[in-house]
Order: C-alpha cells, then sequence, then structure tokens
C-alpha cells in the first residue's frame, strides 16, 4: 500500500539583494518591497529579521499557500556618516524546506559636495570724502555642504581689500574682514562685488555686493584773521577799516552771517555764500562818545548745517589812547608902553591851560633881557595858570622893542607856542 503525504512549505523572495542609495545630511532613499511567496505544499508560515540599526521591516511576518506577501524595506540614515554599509534580511520558517533564505541590502551612503554659506548677500559703507574711512566689516564663509570647502575671495575695485583672501572650511565659520580706503574717491556712489569660489562645491561662485556711498564733505567756516586790535585816540579820527576774510574750506555751498556784539563796530556785508572763494567784510569802528581805555568785542560767524560753526574772531579789540596835552595861551600877543627914563609898564598876565588831555607841563622862556616870567613852569590839567609879564626899562633908549615868549612841553601835541611881544619906550 502506497501512501502520498503533501509537500511542505518552500520560502521564494524577490529579490535576493537590494541596493539604496543617499547622501549624507540628505533625504533618505525611496523604500522598496521585498516579496515572499510559498512556492511548496501546505502554508508557509514567515518571518523576516535584519541584522542593522539603519534598517526597517514591515511587516515582520505572514503566511502563504502560494500568494505573494509584500515587505516594506525602509532605511533610516540619519546619524550616518558617508560610506557602503552591508546588511542581510533573513526569511525564515522552520518548517520550510530551504529555510533561511537571505537577502542582501547595500547602502551607498555619499558624502555630500561642499556648498558655500555667506553672509551677508550685500554691504552698504557710508563715509564723507575727505573724511575717515568707514569702519571695515565682516563677511562670513562657511560650507553648508558636505568635506572640505577650499574657499577664495577676490573683488574688483582698487578701494576695497579683504583679508584672509583663501581658507577652508569644513562647517565652521570664516570671517574675512572687508576694509575700505576713500583716499582720493570723489563724493558719490561707488559699487564693487566681492567674489567667493570653491572648487568642487555645488554653487560656485557666490557674490556680495558692496556699495559705498561717499557725502560730499559739509561746508567748513575759516576766517581770517583770528583778531583784529584798532587803535585810536579819544576825540580823533576813527581808525583805518579792517578786512575780516570768510571762505569755505570744506564742501558744498556755506550760507554764513556775520554779527558783533557791540555798538561802536559795525559789519559789512553781514551775510553771504562761499562755494572756496574768499568773501571780505570790511569791519569799522566809530569811537564818537567812547573814553579812553581799552574795548573789546566779538564778531561771530555761523553758516547752517557747517562743521565748525559758530566760529569767533576773538579780541577785537580798541585801545583808545588818552588825547595829548594841548597848550593853550591867551592872548597871543603882548604890547608893552612907557616913557623913557620914566617907570616901568604895568605888568600883565599870560594864562595857560591845557585844552588836551592827560597833564600839559609847562615851562616858557623869553629872548630878551628887559622881559621877566614868573612862574617859568607849571601844570594843568585843564585849569589856567597865570604867568606875570612884567617889563623893565632901565637903561632903555626910546625906541620899538621885540621880543618872543615861548610856552613848551615835549608832550603836547602843539609844543611850542609862542607869544609875541613888542615894547614901544617913547623918548622922554
Amino acid at each position: 500500500m502506497i501512501t502520498s503525504s503533501e509537500p511542505p512549505p518552500t520560502i521564494t523572495r524577490s529579490p535576493s539583494s537590494m541596493i539604496f542609495s543617499a547622501t549624507v545630511g540628505g533625504s533618505p532613499p525611496s523604500n522598496q518591497t521585498l516579496q515572499i511567496s510559498n512556492s511548496g505544499g501546505g502554508t508557509l508560515n514567515w518571518s523576516v529579521s535584519d541584522n542593522a540599526a539603519w534598517l526597517s521591516l514591515s511587516p515582520t511576518n505572514g503566511s502563504s499557500i502560494g500568494e505573494t506577501d509584500n515587505v516594506t524595506v525602509s532605511i533610516n540614515i540619519a546619524n550616518l556618516i558617508g560610506g557602503t554599509y552591508n546588511a542581510i534580511i533573513i526569511i525564515s520558517d522552520p518548517n520550510a524546506n530551504n529555510s533561511p533564505q537571505i537577502t542582501s541590502v547595500t547602502l551607498n551612503l555619499a558624502v555630500p559636495p561642499a556648498t558655500i554659506f555667506r553672509s551677508p548677500s550685500s554691504m552698504t559703507f557710508n563715509a564723507t570724502e575727505g573724511g575717515s574711512n568707514p569702519n571695515s566689516q565682516t563677511l562670513q564663509i562657511s560650507n553648508s555642504g558636505g568635506g572640505t570647502l577650499n574657499w577664495s575671495v577676490s573683488d574688483d575695485a582698487p578701494w576695497l581689500s579683504l583679508s584672509p583672501t583663501n581658507g577652508t572650511s569644513t562647517g565652521e565659520t570664516d570671517n574675512v574682514t572687508v576694509s575700505v580706503d576713500i583716499t582720493g574717491l570723489q563724493a558719490g556712489t561707488h559699487n564693487a562685488t566681492i567674489t567667493i569660489t570653491g572648487s568642487g562645491a555645488t554653487n560656485t561662485p557666490q557674490t556680495t555686493s558692496v556699495t559705498l556711498t561717499l557725502a560730499e564733505p559739509p561746508p567748513t567756516i575759516s576766517r581770517s584773521p583770528g583778531s583784529m586790535s584798532f587803535s585810536a585816540t579819544e576825540g580823533g579820527g576813527n581808525p583805518a577799516n579792517q578786512t575780516l576774510q570768510i571762505s569755505n574750506s570744506g564742501g558744498g555751498t556755506l550760507n554764513w552771517n556775520v554779527g558783533d556784539n557791540q555798538s561802536w563796530l559795525s559789519l559789512s556785508p553781514t551775510s553771504g555764500s562761499s562755494t572756496g572763494e574768499t568773501d571780505n567784510i570790511t569791519v569799522s569802528v566809530d569811537i564818537g562818545g567812547l573814553q579812553a581805555g581799552t574795548h573789546n568785542a566779538t564778531i561771530t560767524i555761523t553758516g547752517s548745517v557747517a562743521t565748525d560753526t559758530p566760529q569767533t574772531t576773538s579780541s577785537v579789540t580798541l585801545t583808545l589812547a588818552e588825547p595829548p596835552p594841548t597848550i593853550s595861551r591867551s592872548p597871543g600877543s603882548m604890547s608893552f608902553s612907557a616913557t623913557e627914563g620914566g617907570g616901568n609898564p604895568a605888568d600883565k598876565t599870560l594864562q595857560l591851560s591845557n585844552s588836551g588831555g592827560g597833564t600839559l607841563n609847562w615851562n616858557v622862556g623869553d629872548n630878551q633881557f628887559w622881559l621877566s616870567l614868573s612862574p617859568t613852569s607849571g601844570s594843568s590839567t585843564g585849569e589856567t595858570d597865570n604867568v606875570t609879564v612884567s617889563v623893565d626899562i632901565s637903561n632903555l633908549p626910546a625906541g620899538t622893542y621885540d621880543a618872543i615868549i615861548t610856552i613848551s612841553d615835549p608832550n603836547a601835541n602843539n609844543s611850542p607856542q609862542t607869544v609875541a611881544v613888542t615894547l614901544n619906550l617913547n623918548a622922554g
């Protein structure tokens, strides 16, 4: 008697190997499907497992009497570095006649290429023509991709400089100092481009635009002289006018105004404008009503938006001297009459005073022996001094005699002064 038995299950799987590809830091590879079926008899009660933490299977068990079951094979590349990874999937059923079966799995994880990251993408510098250079700024360069970024930087403007001009980054940030030299540049907008290149980088080259805005310098007040001195004498004429020069030693247009703080000082004109040329201000002094002494004033120059407004021409000094003494005498001439052999004529009085300033220290003298003066010296600050003029006719024959009285003070502004004296001596 022949007994017939059912054949055992047989594991069939497809494919026998799997290959996955991805890039470090990128997206995981797409899932793949492992197909399992029973090509034998009975029921295949299968289970799957693997030997890699980065590999996952779903579902991990099932049964087949001939139909195909699908197992999803997934890859997790998180925290993996670049390289090739191998694993196996084991399909088993202890009752199958070919258990276990193996499907090999290969994961090729590529290192991503270098990628240039730069910040900022644009830079703006501001300065004033003829002024100081603007502060340096920093361009940051790093590798936002994989591997090593060998970078270099360059620019297309002579007024721009970079330091350093090359380096490497595996992810850390490198700093490039960007400096501007405005020497010789005119006011206006100047543009440049910084170019960052990296061999093998996915996005080489990258650029950062640079804008330099160079403002026209503001007006600057220049004035000459810094001080002025006037001299005159009380009661005399006004001193000569002087000139204050104003110009713009900066940029643009200087709209200037001038003023002073004393009534005896006057300025003409009191306003104007300069783009560099020199404007002249006539400075005049009126001493009318002023007493002797030192008088001070200040001239102030202002200019809207000027960098150095206001400016002052300080110590405008007026030195007003006291007037010198002036000899005043009365009368301007004298006449005496007498008779030969008779008595002397009556004395007469010469009045002397100071009609100027200060003190008149006077002296009187004559040029004839028959004439005498008393006193012969004195002083006056304005009061009248009397000098007695006497004539002695002793031993003089009849006739007409002339003499001169001289009044002097070396400090007086009209020294000497004279008085003519006539003696008429009649015959006895």
